[in-house]
């Protein structure tokens, strides 16, 4: 194989590899808000993550959820679950809140 055959053969290689991981976290999104729901979370807002986060680690699923406050613990259980699961992708899921009902409103911007 020629220098340019190989170079383009990596080029080619690296796009499919990261395609493949583009598609692995998009299923494991889609997987992360089935569980919510199917716990009892009525998900008010799930924006398509930032691709990595501060600290440099990919950033699967992020949104908004509203959770009545007897079914907390089932989503807690259906994360940790799904934590368990893809341990050895190192998934973690954080829960933050609760917050103030005004806070899954719609974004309004000002510029």
């Amino acid at each position: 194989m020629t220098a340019g055959a190989a170079y383009l053969a990596r080029k080619r290689f690296h796009q499919l590899v990261d395609d493949l991981g583009a598609e692995e976290c998009e299923s494991l999104a889609r997987r992360i808000w089935d569980r919510a729901s199917a716990a009892g979370a009525e998900i008010t807002a799930a924006p398509r993550a930032e691709p990595r986060t501060p600290a440099g680690e990919i950033a699967v699923a992020r949104g908004a959820l509203l959770v009545d406050r007897q079914r907390f613990i089932a989503i807690e259980q259906a994360l940790d679950d799904l934590e368990m699961e893809h341990g050895s992708l190192g998934l973690t899921c954080e829960i933050r809140g609760p917050w103030p009902p005004y806070s899954f409103a719609d974004a309004i911007e000002v510029s």
